[in-house]
């Protein structure tokens, strides 16, 4: 089961969602992601996949290279 990933040379945590769900991420509906060391959540709707892609472009825009997926 995949824990993290990297993506555009960003590091995508998926770990604790695994550990809460049993299972990689996947399907759509609302996403929250912590980008870097910020403490605020951002939220994203739609599939995961297309929620991971706009995350993955606000991280590389703030200069973050890490998220994490809440869960």
């Amino acid at each position: 089961m995949t824990t993290s990933t990297t993506i555009s040379g960003i590091y995508i945590d998926y770990s604790a969602y695994v550990w809460a769900y049993g299972h990689s991420p996947r399907g759509k509906g609302g996403w929250v992601f912590y980008l870097g060391d910020e403490d605020e959540p951002r939220f994203y709707q739609g599939t995961f996949s297309q929620a991971k892609k706009l995350a993955v472009n606000d991280a590389k825009t703030a200069g973050y290279w890490k998220i994490k997926i809440s869960a």
